[in-house]
């Protein structure tokens, strides 16, 4: 069988359980041999992408393919390549977490490395790892691409830096004088970071800011890109996010 470039394609994927609007006309592609990461918070939207990808639920309008199958009309062939695994499983009541770790071991004739270092050895097989996590520092050390979901629509998506990019700088300033009045700076949001510092989020050019601070005795001076709980954090602020 020849490989698809897409291990995971979605067009205008729908999903409504009666009055509920879960997933939202969802365009999602990912490519094959990448791990991408699925963001949102729960009632994004999240895991009904995967029951629908799974071929689980029914889609109310839209399509879901695996490597070009689509997911409902042809579950069982779908399947052939796929693997899944729950993040809330539903396991052996009469076991304790350890014994069934135990017993699963002696299934697999072994135990596996680390939940990260198989991901990292499954895209070194070329293999497509789609994770939806809420581990952020996980995703952000894991994944070639990142997509974050907000009530059943995918409001972003691209590589870090790409999502960077698109997301405010932090810049925090201590003066060695006390904090002086610097006036509104267009794309800067200013808050307090201390006695004498303040810090500074930059959307888009630095100069502004740079040419602010240039009259003020400026003690240190440190910036850093966003880190992806902040580019996250972005698209939910002053909103719970919920979706179904």
């Amino acid at each position: 069988m020849t490989q698809a470039a897409e291990a995971i394609r979605t067009e205008r994927l729908t999903k409504r359980y009666g009055e509920t609007l879960a997933l939202d006309a969802l365009e999602l592609n990912v490519r094959t041999g990448e791990v991408y990461g699925y963001l949102g918070p729960n009632g994004a939207g999240k895991t009904t992408t995967i029951r629908l990808l799974l071929g689980l639920h029914r889609p109310t309008s839209g399509r879901a393919e695996l490597f070009g199958i689509d997911a409902w009309a042809d579950p069982v062939e779908a399947h052939r390549r796929l693997a899944y695994v729950a993040g809330e499983p539903f396991l052996w009541p009469g076991l304790t977490g350890a014994e069934t770790l135990e017993f699963l071991a002696r299934l697999r004739s072994g135990t596996d490395v680390a939940y990260r270092e198989c991901i990292e050895e499954a895209k070194a097989r070329g293999q497509t790892v789609f994770l939806s996590s809420h581990i952020l520092s996980e995703v952000e050390a894991l994944c070639d691409r990142v997509g974050i979901l907000r009530a059943g629509k995918l409001v972003d998506q691209g590589t870090l830096p790409e999502l960077r990019h698109l997301s405010a700088q932090t810049v925090d300033v201590t003066f060695r004088d006390g904090i002086p009045d610097l006036g509104k700076l267009q794309g800067v949001h200013v808050s307090s970071a201390g006695p004498k510092t303040l810090r500074f989020e930059v959307t888009g050019a630095i100069e502004p800011l740079l040419e602010a601070l240039a009259g003020h005795q400026v003690e240190t001076l440190t910036s850093r890109e966003p880190s992806l709980e902040e580019i996250f954090l972005h698209h939910y602020s002053g909103s719970d996010g919920d979706a179904r």
